[in-house]
């Protein structure tokens, strides 16, 4: 997931687009996560964990992708019953 964002993230930066006042820069913050980092979690918590992936990839100067990394594993799966 990583590599594939870099190379959105680098396919965008490399293509200015042309406006009537010439060429504009775009860039891209991404988060992502590797299904294979995470244990049993809830859906909130894992897109919880991508959008503070997203933030820090913001914070961190922007045009970068960051990787969300689970803060705990849960112990005791019945937690995830609703």
């Amino acid at each position: 997931a990583f590599i594939r964002a870099e190379e959105v993230r680098n396919g965008i930066a490399s293509h200015p687009i042309q406006t009537v006042r010439g060429q504009l820069g775009i860039t891209i913050s991404v988060g992502v996560l590797s299904s294979g980092d995470w244990d049993i979690h809830l859906v909130e918590e894992i897109l919880g964990e991508v959008d503070s992936a997203l933030y820090l990839a913001k914070a961190a100067g922007r045009n970068c992708v960051r990787i969300a990394k689970p803060s705990k594993l849960r112990e005791d799966p019945r937690q995830l019953v609703r």
